[in-house]
């Protein structure tokens, strides 16, 4: 072996060894680390927990600027909760560092996030329709969706509650959409469309007229046309219409299974099969001569329970918290909720239903003085189901 191949042999190793070192450093489980909201990427507010790893150490400075202009040497703590980022909506970077027991100041570390709270602009939807007029029996219609923002999310619906409806991947077309309703009229059509950070745009909507001049005019409506009822006998009242009818065929089956013909009535009380649930009604007519009509029906969502499996956390269970401020985080869950009222008072005084949400990471107890508080919350359905009221405690040490 020349002393050159030996040579060239020793420097490869240790390149080698040097680039597992680099590697191992870079996996480093004891390099300290700081994630906002969990590693979210968005965020509708500028109050964010923090997640702090630093091992060993007993100091930390957390601050919106490098150079930590705005903040103070404060005890190591891995959570911190109701942080304040910069005001200005665009992506916000919170920078760490941490002491040792010897003194020693590791590396500054830090996180982003991308702060939002502007709802994309200008959404509009569009049903494609000659003069907004429709023949067609099928009742499907194209529709034409925009936004000015890119990667949103969007969701149509026949119903300005947008019931068991889903966010989708926003597109500009939807072919053969189905519009609602058994009868011709004017149709309406909604949309709204939600960004990243989950702002979310006021609903658009766009009419047609539907005209097919249908052999006879009979008609079905549960309830003036509601969408839930709560009775707890399962009760409805149906409106029926036709012309030149003399008589009824009703029921909760498709197939009229049991049903028998009775006199019209304008008005008819009727009960739903049992459980809650969709129920569908169905009804035709006969004349005088037993010339029967087509088949109409509609249909209604029983709902007796109210949302289920209800709980609410403080800070992630922490028994205290020192806030000067009284900032906690909130995590909510109840099956089947839509509205959620909050309150720091058990009557629940000046405080109003708002949207359902499962983290709630910037609310105030109050009075902010040591002691024990308790945070109140109940919880609504799309049906007006209203919970039982659960609290949650937390003290608060300053």
């Amino acid at each position: 072996m020349t002393i050159r191949t030996f040579f060239l042999i020793v420097v490869t190793f240790w390149l080698s060894v040097a680039t597992l070192e680099a590697q191992d450093f870079n996996f480093n489980p004891d390099k300290p680390r700081v994630k906002i909201n969990k590693g979210s990427r968005y965020t509708r507010t500028n109050l964010v927990s923090l997640q702090l790893v630093a091992f060993d150490a007993i100091k930390m400075q957390v601050s919106n600027y490098e150079d930590f202009r705005d903040a103070f040497w404060i005890p190591y703590q891995g959570k911190v909760y109701g942080f304040k980022l910069l005001a200005e909506e665009g992506d916000r970077t919170v920078y760490a560092r941490f002491r040792g027991k010897d003194g020693s100041i590791s590396e500054v570390v830090q996180s982003s996030i991308h702060l939002d709270r502007t709802p994309p602009p200008n959404p509009k939807i569009e049903i494609i329709a000659e003069n907004k007029m429709l023949n067609d029996t099928s009742r499907l219609v194209n529709l034409k969706l925009s936004i000015d923002e890119e990667e949103t999310y969007m969701m149509v619906s026949n119903s300005p509650h947008f019931f068991r409806k889903r966010w989708q991947v926003t597109r500009k077309e939807i072919e053969k959409w189905e519009l609602d309703g058994k009868l011709d009229g004017e149709k309406t059509v909604y949309a709204k469309f939600r960004d990243r950070s989950g702002n979310v745009t006021q609903i658009v909507r766009d009419k047609v007229t539907v005209d097919t001049q249908g052999p006879v005019r009979v008609n079905l409506i549960i309830n003036g046309g509601n969408e839930f009822t709560t009775h707890p006998e399962r009760k409805v009242q149906l409106t029926l219409m036709a012309i030149d009818v003399h008589e009824m065929l009703i029921s909760n089956q498709k197939d009229f299974t049991a049903a028998e013909w009775q006199p019209f009535k304008n008005k008819v009380d009727w009960q739903l099969t049992e459980g809650d649930g969709e129920k569908n009604v169905y009804a035709k007519f006969r004349d005088k001569a037993k010339n029967e009509s087509g088949v109409v029906s509609d249909n209604i969502y029983l709902d007796t329970t109210p949302p289920e499996n209800i709980s609410l956390t403080i800070n992630d269970g922490a028994g205290s918290t020192s806030h000067p401020d009284g900032i906690v985080q909130l995590t909510l869950n109840a099956d089947g909720a839509t509205f959620m009222m909050i309150s720091n008072d058990p009557n629940f005084r000046q405080t109003r239903w708002q949207p359902y949400e499962e983290l709630v990471s910037d609310w105030k107890l109050f009075p902010v003085s040591n002691g024990t508080r308790t945070v109140y919350v109940k919880f609504k359905d799309d049906a007006d189901n209203v919970s039982e009221v659960i609290k949650a405690e937390i003290v608060i040490l300053n």
